[in-house]
C-alpha cells in the first residue's frame, strides 16, 4: 500500500454485493458495495463502499454488472473526515474476473430456477408466479442449457446429476 494525496493505493478482489446505484442526481457517479474476505469464512467477510467516477466505469457499473459477480478493484482507500463517516474506495480501475452467469438468466427464468432451487415443486412454482407447470419445466429446461457452458456452476446448482 501506498499513500497518494486522495487516499492509501489498494486492489481488491471480491464480489458486487447488490445492484450498483446512482451516487448522485447529475448521473456523474455510481456507488456500490463490495464483499471482500482474505478466507472463506463469513465472519471474516467485509463490505466495502466504493465509488466510480469517470464515464467508463460509472456506465460498466450500473449496466454490465450483476450482484454476485467476481471483481477486481483498483483504486484509493479514502478516509472519513470524522468518526461518523465511512471510509470508501474510490474505484479508477475495474475488471471482471468472473462474471455470475445465474444472475445473466431473463428475470422469469431465474425466479423459477431460484425456487426449484430452493425445493418448491413445479405445481407450487407454477400457483405463485401464475403461469403453467408446462411453463415452469420450460424454463427450467431452459435454464439447464444455458447454464450448461459452466459445468461447475451446474453441478453445483444441481441442474445435472453427478
Amino acid at each position: 500500500m501506498t499513500m497518494n494525496h486522495s487516499g492509501i493505493a489498494v486492489t481488491l478482489d471480491g464480489f458486487l454485493y447488490e445492484e450498483a446505484v446512482r451516487g448522485d442526481r447529475c448521473e456523474a457517479t455510481a456507488r456500490f458495495r463490495l464483499v471482500v474476505s482474505h478466507t472463506d469464512e463469513v465472519v471474516d467477510e467485509m463490505v466495502v463502499v466504493c465509488t466510480a467516477t469517470t464515464p467508463a466505469l460509472v456506465a460498466a457499473v450500473l449496466h454490465e454488472l450483476a450482484p454476485g459477480d467476481q471483481l477486481r478493484i483498483t483504486g484509493y482507500l479514502c478516509l472519513p473526515c470524522t468518526p461518523d463517516e465511512p471510509f470508501w474506495l474510490d474505484v479508477t480501475t475495474l475488471e471482471v474476473l468472473w462474471a455470475a452467469p445465474l444472475n445473466r438468466l431473463p428475470c422469469r427464468m431465474r425466479q423459477v430456477t431460484w425456487l426449484w432451487a430452493l425445493g418448491t415443486p413445479t405445481a407450487h412454482t407454477a400457483q405463485q408466479m401464475r403461469i403453467s407447470p408446462s411453463t415452469v419445466r420450460v424454463h427450467l429446461y431452459q435454464a439447464r442449457q444455458r447454464l450448461a457452458a459452466d459445468p461447475i456452476l451446474t453441478q453445483i446448482a444441481g441442474l445435472t446429476e453427478s
